[in-house]
């Protein structure tokens, strides 16, 4: 992958992320984590449980602030971000979930978008009559009804049965590859952080220090059995080190 200039870069350097606590003290979450993602390049977060990678998400996204250090989005800076949660209006079809998000979205582009996420039979259908996995590709499908420049995803997967993970993974990887979209996707899973990224970021338990940045040379459609568990045994040195 070409280097691309550093205003098309998503660049994250943080010194220090407190949030406050009931008592009223605040408290580190994160202290030293720093690392650029190229335009379409996919970053995927592992670490410890609670240790602070859904709020690292949220700091890039706008929604907790900084203490100390800075996040810059590309030039452009539109961002989707998929929830652990799909965070649908009970009271809105499918087609406008998506379309109160994106309200400039064309009619060829959401077709698309729903064709490849499976979602053309339930466009008119309500989240209460969904399974959890058609709640999640709707809510895949919002985030890229924006045409984000950025696109976060907080363990999209989460509670899925294995074949269901497996083929929204595919669904999901064939829209960023389409729309070459710079993705940093939260897991607690080193297979499927294999599986999709580019880059696996290793966070240290809290407050989190980035330990490692491991990337994965090998395309996708290429890592096989070897090439992987190569990765996997790298990765795991790194967490146990912790």
């Amino acid at each position: 992958m070409s280097r691309a200039g550093d205003s098309d870069r998503l660049e994250v350097a943080l010194e220090c992320l407190s949030l406050p606590q009931t008592s009223g003290a605040a408290r580190q979450i994160l202290a030293d984590v720093g690392f650029s993602l190229a335009p379409g390049e996919v970053g995927a977060l592992i670490g410890p449980s609670g240790c602070g990678k859904t709020t690292l998400l949220r700091a890039i996204a706008g929604l907790v602030g900084v203490t100390q250090g800075r996040v810059r989005l590309p030039s452009g800076g539109r961002l989707g971000f998929v929830f652990q949660e799909p965070r649908l209006l009970p009271w809105r079809d499918v087609e406008t979930n998506v379309r109160l998000a994106a309200p400039d979205a064309n009619d060829g582009d959401l077709d698309a978008i729903f064709t490849a996420l499976g979602l053309s039979d339930h466009r008119r259908d309500f989240p209460a009559s969904l399974s959890l996995g058609l709640a999640r590709r709707v809510a895949i499908a919002r985030a890229f009804a924006i045409r984000p420049d950025i696109l976060l995803l907080d363990e999209p997967f989460v509670s899925l049965d294995t074949a269901l993970t497996l083929r929204l993974r595919q669904e999901l990887m064939g829209l960023i590859e389409a729309r070459s979209v710079t993705s940093l996707i939260v897991t607690h899973s080193v297979d499927e952080a294999i599986a999709l990224a580019d880059r696996v970021l290793i966070l240290s338990s809290r407050p989190a220090r980035l330990i490692a940045d491991v990337p994965i040379p090998t395309p996708r459609r290429e890592r096989d059995g070897s090439r992987i568990a190569r990765v996997e045994v790298e990765i795991a040195g790194h967490l146990s080190a912790d």
